[in-house]
């Protein structure tokens, strides 16, 4: 009796600092496992060959970067900023990096009538108003439906604006596992994940990474694996031959 009645306080202290550390954990910050996206491209002209062939030497050629287009979910609302406009100035760092095109700004045109649907359907607008704005070259962008809280595709090109021609056309989807298994939480199946534990920060860093990563590269890739493609005449080129719209 006097041995189980000395066992009973050990054992509540136990019980007590386990709770301790269950809850410590719970109130902490999750931590996530992050895992390298995969990108393609489906043409690749070569950003910085196209524009030495393209316009003259020495030219001030500018680049608008036109905030992505993302569901509405995702386009901020009070102190959260809006996933368009992050990942456009990403690539914008990691284009003024390269050097690769002398002069490239953020276009601040976040939307307008159509601009969602027009990305698969010829990016008419964004050639009208880039155009207006006296930029060479626009890059725009679209995010997809988010399907998961743990991964993120989005789709990007750069187009010539007075010829039309699709300089670079590529995807990129970025995949970050939530949360670790270090949060006895989730260990014990007494929280799930929450919407607003989405890695917003590191899933956006991965997709530029990924599309600038291909947009540098120098092998070129010429509309492989598109489908609805439509061939029309360039105004003006490096070449004379029809090149692949969209």
């Amino acid at each position: 009796m006097k041995q189980t009645s000395m066992l009973l306080p050990r054992a509540v202290k136990l019980l007590t600092l386990f709770l301790v550390t269950l809850f410590g954990y719970g109130c902490s910050t999750v931590q996530f496992q992050e895992s390298p996206c995969k990108s393609r491209a489906y043409i690749r002209l070569g950003l910085e060959p196209y524009i030495t062939q393209r316009f003259d030497k020495n030219a001030p050629v500018r680049l608008g970067v036109i905030p992505f287009s993302v569901p509405a979910n995702l386009t901020g609302f009070g102190n959260r900023a809006n996933l368009g406009n992050e990942l456009a100035w990403r690539m914008h760092a990691h284009l003024v990096r390269s050097e690769a095109t002398p002069i490239v700004e953020i276009f601040p045109r976040e939307d307008w009538p159509g601009k969602q649907d027009e990305f698969f359907r010829g990016n008419f607008g964004a050639l009208a108003h880039g155009r207006e704005a006296g930029y060479d070259l626009i890059l725009v962008g679209l995010v997809d439906q988010l399907h998961s809280l743990e991964e993120m595709t989005a789709h990007m090109k750069i187009i010539d604006v007075e010829s039309g021609v699709t300089v670079f056309y590529g995807s990129a989807t970025a995949h970050h596992e939530m949360p670790s298994l270090n949060n006895p939480l989730y260990l014990l199946g007494v929280s799930a994940p929450r919407p607003d534990l989405l890695q917003t920060k590191a899933i956006v860093d991965s997709l530029s990474e990924c599309m600038a990563f291909e947009v540098l590269k120098d092998e070129d890739i010429h509309s492989e694996g598109l489908p609805e493609m439509e061939i029309v005449p360039r105004a003006k080129g490096p070449a004379a031959d029809p090149e692949i719209a969209y």
